[in-house]
């Protein structure tokens, strides 16, 4: 049976590819805002003298900034005139790897002439060091999305016990599905447990490569892994099936070959 085989090559290459995708260089956007130069996000951290401004970053830098507690932060815009009054809404938020997803720093939503807000927000502890994230900006004018800016950051030091935690989580499942793959049958309840805990492992081995600083946030390559993980999961047992086949078909032949007499003839 050569299906289990075609499917699991699938799954390698998938994983492959997603490897792939992780090392090859993205192309750069042509501007951190949306439209260009529309939106303007800007952050300082902490004390220690790291502004970053999107309006002078390259759009394919990551810029590095301390871990700390306190963020200072202003966003403006481009395009409305300074004192014309229009109802006008908006964010600026942290984009964290999974699971810490989304942390607002700050918001608006007014009438107002100002072209310019900003404000102080505290970090919370999760806030990962050595790690890849991005601070966006939105902006509203009259209910409708005017614009969007945003800058990949990444938080100085060494991995964070969060990034050795998804790999101890990533380590377990593999053993789990091992397990499955030497020992596990091949009933419905069985097979949705290992395509589970495939796709669980492939995302974990995902977010082990953002947290270490491998992957960007938003690499598709994460998507890919989680796929490969389920394929694979999916048809472990008919792995394994296929290999106590050819295993018993091993040991009939030989012994078949063991019964014939010396010499082949009877």
């Amino acid at each position: 049976m050569a299906r289990p085989r075609i499917v699991l090559r699938g799954g390698l290459v998938a994983a492959v590819a997603a490897t792939l995708l992780a090392l090859w260089p993205a192309p750069a956007a042509a501007d951190l805002s949306d439209p260009p130069g529309a939106c303007v996000v800007t952050s300082s951290w902490g004390d220690s003298g790291v502004t970053v401004n999107s309006a002078s970053v390259n759009p394919s830098d990551v810029i590095d900034v301390p871990k700390t507690n306190e963020v200072t932060w202003s966003a403006g815009v481009n395009g409305p005139a300074e004192g014309t009054v229009r109802p006008v809404a908006g964010s600026v938020y942290l984009a964290l790897p999974a699971p810490l997803g989304k942390v607002t720093i700050g918001h608006w939503a007014a009438s107002t002439g100002k072209v310019e807000t900003s404000g102080i927000a505290n970090l919370p502890d999760l806030l990962p060091a050595g790690v890849g994230f991005q601070i966006r900006m939105e902006h509203y004018e009259k209910g409708s999305l005017f614009c969007t800016a945003s800058v990949r950051l990444r938080t100085t030091g060494g991995p964070s016990p969060l990034a050795w935690g998804s790999l101890a989580a990533t380590l377990l499942v593999g053993a789990l599905l091992t397990l499955i793959g030497f020992k596990g049958h091949c009933s419905f309840l069985m097979r949705l447990l290992s395509g589970g805990l495939g796709l669980l492992g492939g995302a974990l081995a995902g977010s082990d490569l953002v947290l270490f600083g491998v992957l960007p946030l938003d690499s598709i390559a994460t998507v890919l892994l989680a796929a490969a993980g389920l394929i694979t999961g999916s048809f472990l047992c008919k792995f394994r099936r296929e290999r106590l086949r050819r295993k018993k078909k091993k040991e009939d032949k030989k012994d078949e070959q063991a019964r014939q007499p010396v010499g082949g003839t009877a």
